[in-house]
């Protein structure tokens, strides 16, 4: 059986988080940063992953690994909602 791509599964995701918790509307997020070895998609969509990063460049790596968390919560919270 052939894989689905990510967005149908990102799609499929959401529609069960939302049925699950009972939500008219789920969201997410990649961060795929929460580590302390930084990554990245390329273009292809492929995961990289970098060295652990220490000191002062792991405090800047994870105050904005936590802003662009925060984000993706502010935008759900503040987005457009149709009555249920």
């Amino acid at each position: 059986m052939p894989l689905k791509s990510a967005a149908s599964q990102a799609s499929s995701a959401k529609q069960a988080i939302s049925y699950y918790c009972g939500l008219s509307d789920s969201r997410i997020a990649l961060l795929p940063d929460a580590e302390e070895r930084p990554q990245r998609l390329d273009a292809q969509g492929t995961l990289h992953i970098g060295d652990a990063v220490t000191g002062a460049a792991r405090a800047a790596h994870f105050t904005e690994f936590e802003t662009k968390a925060a984000e993706y919560v502010t935008e759900f919270l503040t987005a457009d909602r149709v009555p249920a």
